[in-house]
């Protein structure tokens, strides 16, 4: 890897980090623990993990009602 490919790739990773940092600079000055922000952090987490498996849960189920359907000859 050149020198010119290194730097291009160091500035994008730390670019990816900048969010995660500030997040973490801004709660630390707030005076918020890392015991509260990793309970937050997992909170979010686990609410984004129920959403989703609700929408895959809906979508399959939406699948197999058609794929039913047209197995029977009925309309959709």
């Amino acid at each position: 890897m050149d020198s010119q490919n290194l730097v291009k790739s160091v500035i994008a990773e730390g670019a990816k980090a900048t969010p995660p940092v500030a997040v973490l600079a801004t709660n630390a000055a707030s005076g918020w623990s890392m015991s509260t922000v990793a309970t937050a952090l997992t909170i979010v987490y686990v609410l984004l993990q129920a959403a989703y498996l609700v929408w895959r849960w809906r979508n399959e189920s939406r699948d197999r009602r058609e794929r039913l359907n047209a197995a029977a000859g009925l309309a959709p």
